[in-house]
C-alpha cells in the first residue's frame, strides 16, 4: 500500500471515530484507547497530528479545562456553535456540560457593557458539582 493512502485511511478512521462522539468531550488518550479496543493499530503521534489538523480545519475544538491536565477535544463539525455558550465542569466526575441560557448570556452582555470586557466562551468554564454527583453525595 502506498504510504499516502495509508495516512489517508488513518485520517479517515480517526475522523469517523471522533464523529461518533458528537458533542461529548474526549482526550487523545481516550481516542487511542478506543481505537486500539476496536482493533486499530495507530501511533500516539499520528493521533495528535490528526487532532491538530482537524482543529485547523474546524472539525474539532480543543479545550484546556484544568492546568496540568491533558487537553480535551470536541467534534464540532455540523454541530451548534460552541463558542457562544458557557460550559460547566463537574469537579467530581469530570463531565463537561454545555449551557445555552439567556441568564448567562445576559451576564456576558452585562460584563461587556458595564465592565468593558469581552468574555471568551471557549475559555470560560464554571466549576462545581453536576446533578448526578450532588444526588450521589446526598445518599
Amino acid at each position: 500500500m502506498h504510504k499516502s493512502n495509508y495516512k489517508t485511511k488513518q485520517r479517515e478512521m480517526i475522523l469517523n471515530h471522533i464523529a461518533k462522539y458528537q458533542e461529548a468531550h474526549f482526550t487523545a488518550d481516550d481516542l487511542l484507547f478506543h481505537l486500539k479496543e476496536n482493533g486499530h493499530t495507530i501511533g500516539k503521534s499520528t493521533i495528535y497530528r490528526q487532532l491538530e489538523n482537524f482543529i485547523t480545519e474546524g472539525k474539532l475544538r480543543k479545550y484546556h479545562l484544568e492546568e496540568g491536565m491533558p487537553a480535551c477535544f470536541q467534534y464540532v463539525e455540523n454541530t451548534a456553535k460552541c463558542t457562544e455558550h458557557f460550559h460547566l465542569k463537574c469537579t467530581i466526575c469530570g463531565r463537561l456540560i454545555h449551557v445555552v441560557c439567556q441568564e448567562l448570556d445576559g451576564m456576558a452582555d452585562h460584563i461587556r457593557t458595564h465592565h468593558k470586557f469581552q468574555v471568551n466562551h471557549k475559555k470560560t468554564v464554571l466549576y462545581g458539582k453536576c446533578e448526578d454527583c450532588m444526588d450521589t453525595n446526598l445518599k
